[in-house]
Parts: C-alpha cells; structure tokens; sequence
C-alpha cells in the first residue's frame, strides 16, 4: 500500500475556491497464487485541487492481472482495468480561450493471451480490446455548448510464431486492429489495420549478433506500405559492445488529426501517414557497478505531420511536409560504490541533444509545437545510503527550441522499516517557472509525506 499528500502551501487564485492547492493519493495491491493460476489486484485513487486556476483533477484505477500456467509448456494470462480521469484542462488545447475547460475521459481494457511451446516452435497468440469515453467540455459550467463526447474503440488480434534452430531463429506474425470512432465532433469513422512480420536473429562467432526484419501494413483507409530494418551488435570484450541498427517506420494520422473540429484547431481529412528512416550507432560498458553508454541517430521523415498556422486570426491545422531530418546524440555514465559500514554512494550523469528544426516554416507558417521542440538535457543524480536511511537528489537542465531553459532540482529522503518506507519528498526545489507541453505551466515547488507499506504472505 501506498498513501502520500502534498502541497505547495499557495494560496488558490480568485474565483477557484478557498485554502491552499494540494494533493494526495492511496494505492492498494494484493498478489498472491492459488494453486498454480496468479492473481495481481490493484486499485488507485488520487485527487488534487490543482497547482493554479483550473486544474484539480481526480484520478481512479482498477486493474485486475491473471496468469496461468497449465504445464511446462503452456501458459495463459489475462488482464483488465478501468481508469476514470477527470480534470480542470486550462490552457490544455486552445490557450487562452478554454481557461474554463474540463474534461471526462473514461477507459475499459481486457486482454488475453497464451504461450505454447511445441518442439522448436512457440507460438503467442493474443486478443485485446480498449474502449474509451472522452468528454471534452470548454466551458465546464455551460454543458450547453462547445462540448465534444467522443466514443473510441479499438479491437485487436495478433499471433506470433518463433522457430529455433542451430542457424538462428524466425519469427513470423500477424496483427490486426479495428478501430471505430462515434464522435459530437469527429462524426462515425472506422477502418481496420493489418501487419505481417518476419524476422531472423542468429549469433555468430559468439560475439557478434545480427538482427534482420520487415513489416508489412495495410491499412483500410491508407493503402499498403512496408518496413524494412536491420540490428547488429557486436561483444568487443567482456566489457565493451557497440551496435548500429537501420529501420524505417510509420505513423498513421489519428482521427483527431484528420478529422477535429474546434475554434482554435481543425483537421485535415487530406493527410497522409508520415514514413521514417531512422539510424543509429552506440558503444556500451559495463563492469561491476559501472555503466556507459554513448549513441549517436538520425530520423528521416518524408510527409512529416505538423500542426500550423499562417498567424494568431486563424486556427492551427496538421499539413504534410515533404523532409524533415532529427539528429541527436546521448550520452550515460552511471556508478555505485560500497563506502563499508552499510554506506553506498551512486551518482548518475546523462546528457542528450537534439536538432529541432521548424522556428518557422516556409510560407511563414507557424508551428504548434515548436515550441516545446527538446534540444538540451542534461540530468545530474546522486543518492546515498546509510544503513535505514536513504536520499537522492536529481538536478535537471533542460533547453527547449524556443524557450528560455531552465534548472529543477528535487530531493527526497526514506526511512526504511522491515515492512514500511516513510518518505520526504520536495519537487522543483527552487521553484522554476517553465512549460513542457503547450500554455501549461508545470507545477512550482511542491512537498510530499508519503508512505509505502509492504507485507508478504506465503
């Protein structure tokens, strides 16, 4: 179990209620075996009144996880859940009109699936289905108007089947997904996807390994396209491995792209899937308690999706662009060290830089989301214990194409119990002002009392 609250002990703004903005949260789950079928249930509700105007949110999960395993050579799981979310949406979708927005959104999961082994062969198949209610209301208390209720649902079947032999081993599957929207904005739409997989994977000279691969897809409403790709990594020694992979890729358009109807955003029922290259080249160390890791990548993407607009009188809508090229690269080095007398120290260091491009496209449009473009992160951690004791602190730079940066610290400290952890917890230590996603601020500083309390029965 896992209770928690927290605040940041501010005042709420004019016309958003009386006291202080905080937070709190429960989390139960049980897991046990009756015989040989496992059974995981765990249940979540946290609420919030927010952390500025219009924006208290009120979360519920139940999630139910099943297995069973009939003999050496079959096994079967299952799982469902229902998640209920609802919360203030300022600034989420058409800042600064939708100050009085709020939103509904309500989701069913189930999934089944199995695994047999025959021989050399093992075979998964799977079903699933998600359904999802979103109510989307602009001005929360005038349901009369500017009110989208959209109904999601989305099939899906798949079988996969692995062959090992002394050469290697190939896999092939099929996939499929039936999606149907019924929506107040989008209309009813539906179409239906299909993949097809192969694969080979094979170790040679037990250092080096290759990976070879192609999907095929079809969908309804787009035709037919398919993705080739390649992975090989190769053991230098004990410690070091670099590896180099080639594959291509494809993001259909969601109905919300090519179909929404809003003030501030309105799709484009004339887009086309984007298609990717991407590539990527890393080296790798390990020993003992050390870690490192330095890749370097690019992505190719042809008929990219962006969200424009030619000035601030008109809405955004998505448009394809021929070529847009992302480059990056990351860095990782990460180390724990035993200092005696039930002491360790670990600190972690990670860097990753990207090329965002798009401050202004041609024609003097105006992207959505160039704003919020990544290009500078670095994160710097170190956490120490002591015998009952334990705290971290985690420093995080971050640069965005457009924004100014900006530095947040957290910090948290744990007292451990044979079967209970009290915890400490302060998030953006100095309390920074920035966005990550669109006009939302993200939270200023803010302080938690938790705790986590474990028991195991046999």
């Amino acid at each position: 179990m896992h209770a928690y609250m927290g605040s940041s002990f501010k005042s709420k703004e004019a016309g958003d209620g009386e006291g202080t903005y905080a937070s709190g949260g429960i989390n139960a789950t049980i897991a046990g075996k009756t015989g040989s079928v496992g059974h995981l249930l765990s249940a979540t509700k946290e609420e919030t009144n927010g952390q500025r105007y219009n924006s208290a949110a009120a979360n519920k999960k139940l999630m139910y996880q099943g297995q069973w395993s009939a003999d050496v050579n079959n096994h079967f799981n299952w799982m469902g859940g229902y998640i209920h979310n609802q919360f203030g949406a300022n600034g989420f979708y058409a800042a600064p009109g939708d100050k009085e927005s709020f939103e509904v959104v309500k989701t069913l999961l189930f999934s089944m699936g199995s695994k047999h082994k025959i021989g050399n062969i093992v075979l998964k198949p799977r079903i699933s289905n998600r359904y999802n209610e979103d109510d989307y209301r602009y001005f929360r208390h005038d349901l009369s108007k500017a009110r989208s209720l959209h109904y999601l649902n989305a099939v899906m079947g798949e079988l996969h089947a692995l062959y090992a032999t002394d050469f290697g081993d190939f896999s092939v599957g099929y996939e499929a997904r039936h999606e149907k929207v019924n929506s107040s904005n989008l209309q009813q739409h539906e179409r239906t996807n299909h993949g097809w997989f192969a694969e080979y994977k094979n170790r040679f000279a037990d250092r080096l390994f290759v990976s070879v691969g192609a999907y095929w897809n079809y969908n309804s409403a787009f035709g037919f396209q398919w993705y080739p790709g390649v992975d090989v990594s190769y053991e230098i020694n004990e410690e070091w491995k670099a590896s180099a992979s080639v594959g291509s890729s494809q993001r259909i358009p969601s109905f919300m792209d090519l179909y929404l109807k809003q003030p501030s955003n309105v799709g484009n029922p004339s887009l086309q899937p984007e298609n990717a290259w991407q590539y990527e080249a890393g080296v790798y160390y390990t020993k003992g308690n050390k870690r490192f890791q330095a890749t370097v990548f690019e992505r190719n993407i042809h008929n990219f999706i962006d969200w424009v607009r030619i000035d601030s009188s008109v809405p955004y809508t998505p448009e394809n662009f021929d070529q847009q090229t992302l480059r990056g690269l990351q860095f990782l080095w990460q180390h724990k060290v035993d200092l005696g007398n039930e002491q360790s120290l670990g600190y972690k260091l990670s860097y990753q830089y990207l090329s965002p491009k798009a401050k202004m496209l041609s024609g003097g449009l105006i992207s959505k989301y160039s704003l919020e473009s990544l290009k500078h992160q670095a994160i710097g951690g170190v956490n120490y214990n002591y015998k009952k004791w334990s705290t971290q602190l985690q420093v995080r730079f971050v640069e965005r194409e457009l924004n100014d940066p900006y530095t947040v610290i957290d910090a948290k400290l744990n007292y451990h119990f044979p079967t209970l952890t009290v915890y400490a917890q302060a998030t953006n230590l100095t309390d920074a002002q920035y966005n990550e996603a669109g006009a939302v601020p993200m939270p200023t500083r803010w302080l938690s009392l938790g705790a986590i309390f474990k028991v195991r029965w046999n």
